[in-house]
């Protein structure tokens, strides 16, 4: 546990660098929001347009080797993008090369992410996944969002291309440490059989048609992503140009945002314990849209960090049940594809909401896209009816069957 924790750190704390690095480059080359918007949207998009695609690679070739994977194609794209851009003096290839760069770094966290939520349940028994969920979601916040974005902006905002040369350090340290580590794993991985291969890219799809549980929590974390994602593409403008703080004050947004999840995750096996996680998830969903009320009502550095510290707090127990539920419940052949289509739409809205953001907030102003958010987030009060005893044992029998049955 404590070796892949440990690879899982560098990959994350890398992440969190990108997260903050790519967007003040962008406004580095360009004042507009709608550019920082977009730079946010070709960040998430794969997760819309390539993760079927991936999740049957997954299931076809390991997710050992999909991770390993995931982390070289994000070497190779920062370091070039780097190395070009220490020379480069024109500012439109900048741009575009910018673009391009989060695309596939986006890429390679599609494929890296999803490789190993379905790595996980080879490695660990059932009973054991809220547990092991709580901790990597934890760590995964911890650094992607409290540690790494404050340290990036403040050490590299003078100097955002060392920021991403660190990226690229990283994200080669854990591919060599994982490739150390994994040896025997790789060469006795289970893959899919030619009988499971049969099933077609779709088959994820299906599940989470079928299954009323499974499609509740997708549509309700596909809203809290939109929403979320929005925020997040437009919260350097926000910060510096709206509210006209420190550039610096970006990176410590995701750090309130991180403290709030890193508490809530941490604490989620315990809570689970005392109460019923359905119940509680009922209770998150019916919460969501104050944080964003009170930042209209109340339009201050602070008010926007108590509001961030409630997302996270909401978000970091919702993330460990949802995600423990699919891979507990979820046929082992078809894990891939049932997690690569659940975040298709879950994060594939990602892209859309920054997208949104951008275009409200460069066309009108921030506040657009808030009101916005907040009305989109009452739709989910109605899917809390299918959290509850009745559907969710319904449910469970479902995928039991198709875990016996073994085709669709």
């Amino acid at each position: 546990m404590n070796r892949i924790l440990g690879i899982f750190s560098l990959v994350y704390a890398a992440d969190g660098f990108t997260l903050v690095l790519l967007p003040l480059l962008a406004l580095q080359i360009s004042d507009s929001a709608l550019f920082v918007s977009v730079v946010h949207f070709c960040r998430t998009s794969p997760w819309l347009l390539l993760s079927l695609p991936v999740g049957k690679f997954i299931d076809m070739r390991g997710a050992i080797f999909a991770f390993k994977l995931g982390q070289y194609l994000r070497v190779s794209v920062l370091t070039f993008s780097v190395v070009y851009l220490s020379f480069s003096t024109d500012n439109y290839t900048a741009q575009m090369l910018l673009l391009v760069a989060a695309f596939f770094v986006g890429v390679g966290e599609v494929v890296s992410d999803n490789a190993s939520q379905a790595m996980l349940p080879q490695l660990f028994e059932p009973e054991q996944m809220l547990a092991v969920n709580s901790k990597v979601h934890s760590l995964e916040t911890l650094l992607s969002y409290f540690v790494a974005p404050p340290v990036a902006a403040f050490l590299f905002a003078d100097s955002l291309i060392n920021g991403l040369y660190i990226c690229i350090i990283s994200y080669a340290f854990a591919l060599v440490i994982f490739v150390w580590a994994t040896k025997a794993q790789s060469a006795s991985e289970k893959v899919s059989t030619a009988k499971d291969a049969q099933q077609s890219i779709w088959a994820g799809w299906r599940i989470l048609r079928r299954s009323k549980v499974l499609n509740a929590l997708m549509t309700t974390t596909c809203i809290s992503n939109f929403v979320l994602a929005g925020l997040t593409a437009i919260l350097p403008f926000y910060i510096i140009h709206e509210l006209g703080e420190d550039e610096s004050l970006y990176g410590m947004a995701l750090s309130v945002y991180a403290v709030g999840f890193v508490i809530s995750a941490n604490s989620a096996n315990r809570i689970t314990q005392g109460f019923n996680q359905y119940k509680i998830l009922q209770w998150i969903i019916a919460l969501f849209p104050l944080p964003f009320l009170i930042v209209i009502l109340f339009p201050h550095l602070f008010t926007l960090y108590i509001s961030l510290f409630i997302l996270g707090l909401l978000i970091g127990v919702w993330g460990c049940i949802t995600v423990t539920y699919r891979q507990t419940y979820t046929p082992p052949f078809l894990l891939g594809r049932v997690n690569a289509s659940f975040r298709m739409l879950s994060w594939g809205a990602m892209p859309l909401g920054a997208l949104l953001a951008g275009l409200l907030s460069d066309r009108f102003n921030v506040e657009w896209f808030l009101m916005i958010a907040l009305v989109m987030t009452l739709p989910m009060w109605y899917f809390i009816r299918f959290l509850n005893i009745h559907h969710i044992t319904r449910d469970q029998r479902f995928l039991t069957k198709c875990s016996n049955v073994g085709i669709l």
